[in-house]
Formats: structure tokens, C-alpha cells, sequence
């Protein structure tokens, strides 16, 4: 972030909070000032994460348990992963495809939608140096309708 992007604070929903990446994400967004909550399928194994998060009990199999997680959030990261317990738990948890689609079918019917910077394939390298002086407010997204004009 730099001083001509300030970000407003949000509330966040991290599932797969617990996981070795979800947890750096928690702590980012905590450090960034975001109020942030878990989507966990086990709140024993969640003690490890910091006092500021607000525990969830829940499962992305189970559509139906994400109800109360995501009312009044402004973004859910989707940090999914197995439980840990290889090869055992990666046999046994599976969140492919299909559960990504639940997840992302989920949102659409609850009107939760990304906020994006539609790029242009020409412009690519301006996006990828304004990444790296942290000048991005949203994620970008390159505008596939702008390949043909690059033909």
C-alpha cells in the first residue's frame, strides 16, 4: 500500500485459516488493521491462531455451514488444503474442483463478488511494475477481448 491507496479495513474470512499458508494470512490481514475471521472444521485446532480472530465452525463440503461465516464479510480468501495428516488426511479431504466450484456458487448466490482491475494485455508490464511498488489496490485481471488487439 502506499500513500496514494489508502485501504479501507474489512472484514476477511480465511478457510483454511489453520493451514500453513492460511495462517500467514491471517496475520496479514491482522497486521493490516482487517478484522478477521476462521472458517474452521475443528476449533481445537485452532488455538494457535491470535485472539483478534473470530472462530467459525464450518466445513466448504457443507455449503450450508458457511452461513452465519461469511454474513457481513468483505472478502473470503480460500487458502484450502488437506488436514495435515499425509497420506492419510490428503486421501481422505479433498478439496478440488468441485468444492472450489461449491464455494465459488456459494458467493454468487449470496452476491459476494471480487473486486478486480481489469488490464490489458498491452498494458501488462505497467501492472507488473505497479506490483512491485505495492500501487495495487485489487488484483488485476488481464482482458482477454485485448489479445486481439495485439495480433
Amino acid at each position: 500500500m502506499n500513500s496514494k491507496t489508502a485501504m479501507r479495513s474489512m472484514t476477511t474470512l480465511v478457510v483454511g485459516a489453520t493451514g500453513s499458508i492460511g495462517r500467514h494470512v491471517v496475520a496479514q490481514a491482522l497486521a493490516q488493521g482487517h478484522a478477521v475471521r476462521a472458517l474452521v472444521r475443528n476449533p481445537a485446532k485452532a488455538t494457535h491462531l491470535p485472539r483478534e480472530v473470530t472462530l467459525f465452525k464450518g466445513d466448504v463440503t457443507r455449503v450450508q455451514t458457511l452461513l452465519d461465516a461469511v454474513d457481513g464479510v468483505d472478502t473470503i480468501v480460500l487458502t484450502l488444503g488437506t488436514d495435515g495428516q499425509r497420506p492419510v488426511g490428503a486421501e481422505s479431504v479433498d478439496y478440488g474442483i468441485a468444492q472450489t466450484q461449491d464455494m465459488l456458487d456459494f458467493c454468487d448466490r449470496h452476491g459476494i463478488t471480487s473486486d478486480i482491475e481489469l488490464v490489458r494485455i498491452q498494458d501488462i508490464n505497467a501492472a507488473f511494475e505497479r506490483m512491485l511498488k505495492s500501487d495495487v489496490e485489487y488484483r488485476f485481471v488481464i482482458d482477454l477481448a485485448s489479445l486481439k488487439e495485439a495480433a
